[in-house]
């Protein structure tokens, strides 16, 4: 083992992971001033699902799987989970 490495405790993130995590979760974050319309939050979430059934009409399935996940994670975040209270 590398001597930087010896006595380091693997389960304990590391700076740089924590900051990862906090940027991955504001990633679509729904308390952000922007999101407070609640006409923004469904139109965020519903284009690219409307947009992925555009590509699988024109017969793209990667763009559609692409739209569509994105779409669906716009969904869950914005509409499911919504802002916090």
């Amino acid at each position: 083992m590398h001597a930087r490495f010896a006595g380091a405790n693997p389960a304990a993130p590391s700076a740089l992971t924590r900051v990862n995590r906090k940027l991955a979760s504001k990633f679509l974050d729904p308390d952000h001033p922007f999101f407070k319309p609640v006409w923004r939050r469904w139109l965020t979430a519903v284009l690219p699902l409307a947009w992925a059934i555009v590509e699988i009409v024109t017969g793209n399935a990667l763009w559609a799987l692409l739209f569509g996940a994105v779409g669906i994670y716009a969904f869950w975040v914005l509409i499911v989970k919504g802002p916090s209270a």
